[in-house]
C-alpha cells in the first residue's frame, strides 16, 4: 500500500518520528487529522482529474467535428477530380474522333496524343529579291 509514493517502511519511520514529536497522548489525534487531510487531498485530486477530463472532452468534440468535415470535403474533392478526369478523357476521345473524321485518318490507333502535321513550305527564291505574287499566295494558302 502506497500513499503519495510513500511505502510502508517510510510510514513506520514517520510514525516513530511523530510519536517522539507529539507523544503517545496526542499521536492518535494527529493521525486522525493527517488521515482527514489525506482524504481531502485525494478528493480534490479526483475532482481536478474529472474537471480536466471534461475540459479535454469539450475541446476534443469540436476538433473531431472539424476533422470529420475536412475528411468529407477531401473525399468529395477526390470524387470531383476523378469525375473531371473521366470527362476530360471522354472529351479528348470525342475530339480526336471528330478530328480524324475531318482529316480522314484514324488518330485513335496510336497511344500518343493526336498530332497533325502541317505541310512544309519551301522558301520562294527570286533572283531579284522580290517575291512573285503567286508565290505569296501559295505561302498564305499553306499557312
Amino acid at each position: 500500500m502506497e500513499i503519495f509514493n510513500i511505502g510502508i517502511g517510510e510510514m513506520i519511520v514517520i510514525a516513530i518520528i511523530g510519536l517522539l514529536v507529539f507523544g503517545p497522548e496526542r499521536l492518535p489525534e494527529v493521525m486522525r487529522q493527517v488521515a482527514k487531510v489525506t482524504k481531502q487531498v485525494q478528493a480534490l485530486s479526483s475532482e481536478f482529474n474529472k474537471a480536466l477530463q471534461e475540459s479535454l472532452q469539450d475541446i476534443e468534440a469540436p476538433v473531431k467535428e472539424t476533422r470529420d468535415i475536412i475528411e468529407r470535403n477531401l473525399e468529395e474533392a477526390r470524387a470531383t477530380i476523378t469525375e473531371t478526369e473521366q470527362h476530360i478523357k471522354q472529351t479528348e476521345s470525342e475530339l480526336a474522333g471528330e478530328l480524324a473524321s475531318i482529316l480522314g485518318t484514324d488518330l485513335m490507333e496510336t497511344d500518343s496524343p493526336a498530332t497533325v502535321e502541317t505541310p512544309a513550305v519551301s522558301e520562294p527564291t527570286s533572283t531579284s529579291g522580290e517575291i512573285a505574287a503567286d508565290e505569296t499566295h501559295d505561302i498564305e494558302t499553306a499557312r
